[in-house]
Protein backbone atom coordinates (compact mmCIF):
# COMPACT_ATOMS: atom_id res chain seq x y z
CA UNK A 1 0.00 0.00 0.00
CA UNK A 2 3.12 2.34 0.34
CA UNK A 3 4.37 2.04 -2.95
CA UNK A 4 4.02 5.31 -5.06
CA UNK A 5 3.86 7.21 -1.42
CA UNK A 6 6.22 10.72 -1.15
CA UNK A 7 6.18 12.62 2.21
CA UNK A 8 4.53 16.13 1.44
CA UNK A 9 6.63 18.60 3.41
CA UNK A 10 4.39 21.17 2.65
CA UNK A 11 1.36 19.45 4.88
CA UNK A 12 1.71 18.37 8.46
CA UNK A 13 4.13 15.70 9.87
CA UNK A 14 3.06 12.53 8.18
CA UNK A 15 1.04 13.27 5.13
CA UNK A 16 1.74 11.98 1.76
CA UNK A 17 1.55 12.41 -1.48
CA UNK A 18 1.38 9.88 -5.02
CA UNK A 19 0.72 11.00 -8.29
CA UNK A 20 -0.84 8.65 -10.83
CA UNK A 21 -0.50 8.68 -14.90
CA UNK A 22 -3.31 6.90 -16.67
CA UNK A 23 -2.77 4.22 -18.89
CA UNK A 24 -5.45 3.87 -20.98
CA UNK A 25 -8.85 6.26 -22.52
CA UNK A 26 -8.68 9.00 -24.25
CA UNK A 27 -6.75 11.06 -21.36
CA UNK A 28 -4.19 8.60 -21.46
CA UNK A 29 -0.73 10.07 -20.06
CA UNK A 30 -2.67 12.76 -17.67
CA UNK A 31 -2.01 12.38 -14.10
CA UNK A 32 -4.00 12.58 -11.11
CA UNK A 33 -2.89 13.21 -7.69
CA UNK A 34 -3.71 12.48 -4.43
CA UNK A 35 -3.04 12.83 -0.60
CA UNK A 36 -3.13 10.62 2.57
CA UNK A 37 -3.57 11.55 5.82
CA UNK A 38 -1.38 10.12 8.62
CA UNK A 39 -4.74 8.28 9.38
CA UNK A 40 -4.57 6.40 5.45
CA UNK A 41 -7.69 8.68 4.90
CA UNK A 42 -7.15 9.45 1.30
CA UNK A 43 -7.84 12.84 -0.75
CA UNK A 44 -8.60 13.61 -4.77
CA UNK A 45 -9.09 17.02 -4.71
CA UNK A 46 -8.05 20.70 -3.26
CA UNK A 47 -12.09 20.81 -1.72
CA UNK A 48 -11.49 17.78 0.18
CA UNK A 49 -8.44 18.84 2.03
CA UNK A 50 -9.65 22.54 2.99
CA UNK A 51 -12.69 20.97 4.36
CA UNK A 52 -10.75 18.46 6.11
CA UNK A 53 -8.35 21.01 7.77
CA UNK A 54 -10.61 23.91 7.84
CA UNK A 55 -9.14 27.14 9.76
CA UNK A 56 -6.35 24.98 11.11
CA UNK A 57 -4.03 25.45 7.94
CA UNK A 58 -4.81 28.04 5.06
CA UNK A 59 -4.13 25.91 2.03
CA UNK A 60 -5.41 29.49 -0.46
CA UNK A 61 -2.19 29.09 -1.79
CA UNK A 62 -1.33 25.89 -2.11
CA UNK A 63 -0.92 24.04 -5.73
CA UNK A 64 -2.56 21.00 -5.30
CA UNK A 65 -1.04 18.97 -8.03
CA UNK A 66 2.33 19.67 -7.49
CA UNK A 67 2.01 19.82 -3.96
CA UNK A 68 3.76 23.07 -3.60
CA UNK A 69 3.24 26.48 -2.07
CA UNK A 70 2.57 29.55 -4.31
CA UNK A 71 3.80 33.16 -3.49
CA UNK A 72 0.98 35.67 -2.78
CA UNK A 73 1.78 37.31 -5.95
CA UNK A 74 -0.28 34.10 -7.69
CA UNK A 75 -3.90 34.68 -9.54
CA UNK A 76 -5.94 32.41 -7.66
CA UNK A 77 -9.17 30.78 -10.27
CA UNK A 78 -11.78 31.13 -8.40
CA UNK A 79 -14.38 28.61 -8.63
CA UNK A 80 -17.88 29.09 -10.02
CA UNK A 81 -20.56 29.31 -7.56
CA UNK A 82 -23.23 26.72 -7.90
CA UNK A 83 -26.50 25.81 -6.62
CA UNK A 84 -26.78 24.43 -2.89
CA UNK A 85 -23.11 24.70 -1.97
CA UNK A 86 -21.61 24.83 1.00
CA UNK A 87 -18.02 26.86 2.38
CA UNK A 88 -15.28 25.46 4.50
CA UNK A 89 -16.73 26.99 7.19
CA UNK A 90 -20.16 24.57 6.66
CA UNK A 91 -22.36 27.57 6.16
CA UNK A 92 -24.30 27.75 3.14
CA UNK A 93 -23.95 30.39 0.41
CA UNK A 94 -26.17 32.05 -1.02
CA UNK A 95 -27.24 31.31 -4.83
CA UNK A 96 -28.62 33.54 -7.13
CA UNK A 97 -30.05 32.01 -10.42
CA UNK A 98 -28.26 33.02 -13.58
CA UNK A 99 -30.50 35.42 -15.25
CA UNK A 100 -32.33 33.75 -18.50
CA UNK A 101 -31.80 34.71 -21.86
CA UNK A 102 -34.07 36.60 -24.24
CA UNK A 103 -35.89 34.68 -26.60
CA UNK A 104 -37.76 35.96 -29.69
CA UNK A 105 -40.90 35.58 -30.35
CA UNK A 106 -42.52 34.68 -33.56
CA UNK A 107 -45.74 35.75 -34.49
CA UNK A 108 -47.96 32.62 -34.20
CA UNK A 109 -50.95 31.85 -36.13
CA UNK A 110 -54.05 30.48 -34.44
CA UNK A 111 -55.56 27.23 -35.49
CA UNK A 112 -58.75 28.88 -36.77
CA UNK A 113 -56.51 31.15 -39.31
CA UNK A 114 -54.59 27.97 -40.09
CA UNK A 115 -58.07 26.72 -41.17
CA UNK A 116 -59.13 29.52 -43.13
CA UNK A 117 -55.63 29.90 -45.10
CA UNK A 118 -56.17 25.85 -45.99
CA UNK A 119 -60.05 26.82 -47.59
CA UNK A 120 -58.45 29.18 -49.29
CA UNK A 121 -55.51 27.27 -50.92
CA UNK A 122 -58.66 24.37 -51.59
CA UNK A 123 -60.74 26.82 -53.10
CA UNK A 124 -58.18 28.01 -55.10
CA UNK A 125 -57.44 24.55 -56.23
CA UNK A 126 -60.50 23.97 -56.79
CA UNK A 127 -61.22 26.93 -59.00
CA UNK A 128 -58.80 25.99 -61.24
CA UNK A 129 -59.78 23.62 -64.45
CA UNK A 130 -56.23 21.90 -64.54
CA UNK A 131 -56.03 20.91 -61.18
CA UNK A 132 -59.37 19.17 -60.73
CA UNK A 133 -59.98 16.44 -63.59
CA UNK A 134 -61.73 13.55 -64.99
CA UNK A 135 -59.13 10.82 -65.99
CA UNK A 136 -59.47 7.75 -67.03
CA UNK A 137 -57.75 4.74 -65.25
CA UNK A 138 -55.45 3.10 -67.60
CA UNK A 139 -56.59 -0.77 -66.32
CA UNK A 140 -60.19 -0.79 -66.43
CA UNK A 141 -61.17 1.97 -68.61
CA UNK A 142 -63.57 3.91 -66.35
CA UNK A 143 -63.64 7.84 -66.16
CA UNK A 144 -62.92 9.00 -62.01
CA UNK A 145 -64.41 12.43 -61.46
CA UNK A 146 -62.59 14.93 -58.61
CA UNK A 147 -59.05 14.06 -59.22
CA UNK A 148 -56.10 16.21 -58.32
CA UNK A 149 -52.97 16.62 -59.95
CA UNK A 150 -49.66 18.59 -59.45
CA UNK A 151 -47.67 20.39 -62.07
CA UNK A 152 -45.17 16.90 -61.93
CA UNK A 153 -47.89 14.38 -62.76
CA UNK A 154 -49.80 14.94 -64.97
CA UNK A 155 -48.02 12.89 -67.56
CA UNK A 156 -48.08 10.43 -65.72
CA UNK A 157 -50.59 6.76 -65.93
CA UNK A 158 -53.55 6.57 -63.34
CA UNK A 159 -55.06 3.97 -61.49
CA UNK A 160 -58.45 3.98 -59.69
CA UNK A 161 -58.57 2.43 -55.76
CA UNK A 162 -59.49 -0.81 -57.29
CA UNK A 163 -56.80 -1.14 -59.27
CA UNK A 164 -54.10 0.32 -58.01
CA UNK A 165 -54.80 -2.63 -54.98
CA UNK A 166 -55.31 -4.82 -57.50
CA UNK A 167 -51.68 -4.43 -58.44
CA UNK A 168 -50.07 -4.09 -55.58
CA UNK A 169 -51.39 -7.40 -54.80
CA UNK A 170 -50.20 -8.70 -57.91
CA UNK A 171 -46.91 -7.41 -57.38
CA UNK A 172 -46.69 -8.97 -53.97
CA UNK A 173 -47.39 -12.50 -55.72
CA UNK A 174 -44.59 -11.89 -58.12
CA UNK A 175 -42.08 -10.67 -55.51
CA UNK A 176 -42.75 -13.89 -53.80
CA UNK A 177 -42.50 -16.52 -56.48
CA UNK A 178 -39.37 -15.01 -57.78
CA UNK A 179 -37.28 -15.19 -54.59
CA UNK A 180 -38.88 -18.59 -53.41
CA UNK A 181 -40.93 -20.26 -56.11
CA UNK A 182 -43.54 -22.66 -55.50
CA UNK A 183 -41.84 -25.54 -55.16
CA UNK A 184 -44.05 -27.65 -57.41
CA UNK A 185 -43.38 -27.26 -60.71
CA UNK A 186 -40.65 -28.09 -63.29
CA UNK A 187 -38.92 -25.10 -62.66
CA UNK A 188 -38.35 -25.49 -59.24
CA UNK A 189 -37.93 -28.72 -58.99
CA UNK A 190 -34.31 -28.46 -60.97
CA UNK A 191 -31.40 -28.31 -59.21
CA UNK A 192 -28.49 -27.65 -61.58
CA UNK A 193 -28.11 -24.57 -63.37
CA UNK A 194 -27.72 -25.13 -67.41
CA UNK A 195 -25.08 -22.46 -68.16
CA UNK A 196 -26.16 -21.40 -71.65
CA UNK A 197 -29.10 -19.27 -70.96
CA UNK A 198 -28.45 -15.72 -70.16
CA UNK A 199 -29.33 -15.67 -66.86
CA UNK A 200 -26.26 -18.05 -66.01
CA UNK A 201 -23.91 -16.21 -68.66
CA UNK A 202 -24.75 -12.95 -66.76
CA UNK A 203 -23.86 -14.63 -63.45
CA UNK A 204 -21.02 -16.11 -64.47
CA UNK A 205 -19.34 -13.01 -66.22
CA UNK A 206 -20.63 -10.87 -62.78
CA UNK A 207 -21.08 -12.70 -59.66
CA UNK A 208 -22.61 -9.73 -58.18
CA UNK A 209 -26.15 -10.54 -59.80
CA UNK A 210 -28.14 -12.72 -58.70
CA UNK A 211 -29.87 -13.96 -62.19
CA UNK A 212 -31.75 -16.83 -61.78
CA UNK A 213 -31.21 -19.57 -64.31
CA UNK A 214 -33.86 -19.43 -66.92
CA UNK A 215 -34.89 -23.52 -66.54
CA UNK A 216 -35.39 -22.98 -62.57
CA UNK A 217 -37.89 -20.04 -62.76
CA UNK A 218 -41.13 -20.89 -61.22
CA UNK A 219 -43.51 -21.76 -63.87
CA UNK A 220 -45.95 -20.40 -61.56
CA UNK A 221 -44.87 -16.72 -62.87
CA UNK A 222 -46.40 -17.06 -66.43
CA UNK A 223 -49.43 -18.11 -64.69
CA UNK A 224 -49.78 -14.96 -62.69
CA UNK A 225 -49.02 -12.45 -65.57
CA UNK A 226 -51.65 -14.55 -67.73
CA UNK A 227 -54.22 -13.99 -65.27
CA UNK A 228 -53.29 -10.14 -65.06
Amino acid sequence: MSEGWEDCPVLPVGWKRREVYRRSGATIGKSDTYYMSPTAERFRSKVELVKYFGDSLDLTYFDFKKGLILPPSTKIRKAVKRPSTTSCDGEEQDWQPTPKKKVKVTESHSPIEVKMEKDSTTESLASDPLDTLIVCCEDCQQWVPGVMFGARKRRFKFYCAECRARRRELGRKLNYYKRFGCGECDGCTVMEDCGICRGCMVRNTNPTKNWKCVKRRCQKLKEIKAEA
